[in-house]
């Protein structure tokens, strides 16, 4: 059986085409255990199956134990099935025909491998700042490079990718311009008023916090881009008392509560969560 390593080194010799040198720019080439540039800048792949093409990462609150919290959620409870469905439904009828697809801030893996996974032929490249979230993302089966990079300055050329996704995190359209095919997607994923409304109502009652509005990111979304279409994802999840907790422990939304407050939480019993969500779909202009 191969390992990590191997595997990712086999996808690599499919996707260096996209990938560029984040020191000096120049195209990447597969080497036997990693990537070159012209100007011998190299990284191996990492014994878990990823590449670093970052430099030095500053220590954030996102955790090992945020995103191992986030993955076993995920995959436990389907949380995000409905989206990715959805997600995918919008790639198919408006991309091209097996599609490179890019997540810009991947996290943990969870939605680009499902995506790649529903769409044939498809192939993925994920990109996070957290070591840690790439790290837990090889452990997801798709045709997918992970890579610890940038968002701002991503190691990837200049119109070398068909789908941009953009899922619950800033956007960055400069770059998203930069990366595209002629015609390429950007696909956002924000949020609307009732999600995770359950968490937001108990820990930011009577605060500015409590509720929160989407018109900023939309109305953004629309002037950097031609709009070509949205559609809304609302549903409920049934969560036990484990999963509550990997949720509090996995959203920023709750990173600053006490033990105290999230017990009490957890002592009204909620039964459910909602999840509700905009998918903005629109293609780089001229």
């Amino acid at each position: 059986m191969s390992t990590k390593k191997q595997r990712a080194l086999m996808q690599l010799g499919h996707y260096t085409d996209s990938l560029r040198c984040p020191i000096c720019q120049q195209v990447l080439q597969l080497t036997e255990t990693g990537v070159t540039c012209a100007n011998r800048h190299t990284v191996d792949v990492a014994r878990q199956g990823y590449l670093h093409l970052a430099g030095t990462v500053a220590k954030s609150r996102y955790t090992k134990e945020l995103f191992t919290a986030r993955q076993t959620l995920l995959q436990e409870t389907a949380f995000f099935e409905p989206l990715i469905e959805e997600i995918s439904e919008w790639i198919a009828k408006e991309a091209k025909d097996s599609p490179r697809i890019v997540d810009m801030g991947c996290g943990e893996g969870t939605h680009l491998a499902g995506i790649v996974n529903r769409l044939s032929g498809s192939q993925g490249i994920g990109i996070d700042l957290s070591k840690e979230g790439i790290q837990l993302a090889t452990n997801h089966s798709a045709e997918v490079v992970w890579l610890v990079a940038d968002l701002a300055k991503s190691p990837l050329q200049e119109a070398s990718v068909d789908v941009v996704l953009n899922i619950l995190s800033p956007a960055n359209h400069q770059e998203f311009r930069r990366i595209l095919k002629p015609g390429g997607l950007v696909v956002k994923v924000i949020p609307n008023a009732a999600y995770l409304h359950e968490l937001r109502s108990f820990f930011y009652a009577g605060t500015d916090k409590e509720t929160f509005e989407n018109e900023e990111a939309q109305n953004r979304f629309t002037n950097e881009l031609e709009f070509v279409g949205s559609s809304s994802v609302s549903y409920q999840k049934e969560l036990d008392d484990k999963q509550w907790r990997d949720l509090i422990g996995m959203t920023p939304l709750t990173w600053n509560a006490d033990e105290k407050k999230v017990e009490e939480f957890l002592a009204q019993n909620v039964s459910s969560i909602t999840i509700d969500l905009t998918i903005l779909i629109g293609r780089a202009k001229g």
